[in-house]
C-alpha cells in the first residue's frame, strides 16, 4: 500500500534525526530561509508574520500560566 504524504514526511524526519550532520544542515538552511523571509517582508505580509508570532507567544505564555496554576494547586 502506498504511503500518504504525511507518513512520508514523518518517516523522513525520523530518518533525518538519526543522521546528525544532515539534521544540522537542514536546520541551518531553514534558519537562513526564515531570516531572509523576515528581512524581505513588507506591508501586509510583515503584518501577518508579526500577528502570527504575537499569537504564538501569547499561546505559549497562557499555556505556561495554566501549567503553573495546576502545579501550585497541587500544594494548596
Amino acid at each position: 500500500m502506498a504511503k500518504s504524504n504525511a507518513k512520508r514526511q514523518k518517516l523522513y524526519r525520523t530518518n533525518l534525526l538519526k543522521n546528525k550532520s544532515k539534521f544540522e544542515e537542514m536546520k541551518r538552511k531553514a534558519r537562513i530561509r526564515d531570516n531572509s523571509r523576515r528581512q524581505s517582508s513588507k506591508g501586509a505580509l510583515l503584518h501577518q508574520l508579526r500577528a502570527r508570532q504575537k499569537q504564538a507567544s501569547k499561546k505559549y505564555r497562557d499555556k505556561k500560566k495554566i501549567k503553573k496554576l495546576k502545579w501550585s494547586s497541587i500544594f494548596v
